[in-house]
C-alpha cells in the first residue's frame, strides 16, 4: 500500500510541475540593452550613425591594423639540406616499410610452425 501511495504522491508532483512550467511566461529581466549614444533612431525603423563617430571609428581601426616586418627570413630548408639528408631518410622510410611487411609474415610462420 506505500508503494502506491508514493507512486501516486510522485505522478501528482510530476503533474502539477508540467502544468505549471507549460502555464508561466518566461521572462528575461537583465537583458536590456541601452542605446548607443553615437546612433540616432529615425522614424522608428532605420537607424542614422554620426559621421563624425564613423570616422573616429576608422581612424581607430587604421591604427589597429596589423604590420608586418618586410624583410623576414624564411624558415625552409634550403635544396642543399634537403639533398644532403636524402639518403638517410630513404634507408629509414625503406626500413620501415621493410619492418612493416616481415613482422607480420614472421608471426605467421612462428604461430603456424611453417605450416
Amino acid at each position: 500500500m506505500v508503494e502506491k501511495d508514493s507512486s501516486l504522491f510522485t505522478g501528482a508532483v510530476a503533474t502539477s510541475l508540467a502544468l505549471v512550467l507549460s502555464v508561466a511566461e518566461p521572462t528575461i529581466t537583465h537583458a536590456y540593452i541601452s542605446p548607443s549614444s553615437d546612433v540616432v533612431a529615425q522614424y522608428g525603423t532605420s537607424m542614422v550613425v554620426d559621421e563624425d563617430a564613423q570616422a573616429k571609428f576608422m581612424r581607430e581601426r587604421e591604427q589597429m591594423a596589423q604590420t608586418y616586418d618586410a624583410d623576414t627570413e624564411g624558415t625552409y630548408s634550403s635544396a642543399e639540406q634537403t639533398e644532403s639528408k636524402k639518403a638517410t631518410y630513404t634507408i629509414a622510410v625503406g626500413g620501415l616499410i621493410a619492418v612493416a611487411f616481415l613482422a607480420p609474415m614472421l608471426q605467421f610462420f612462428y604461430y603456424t610452425g611453417g605450416d
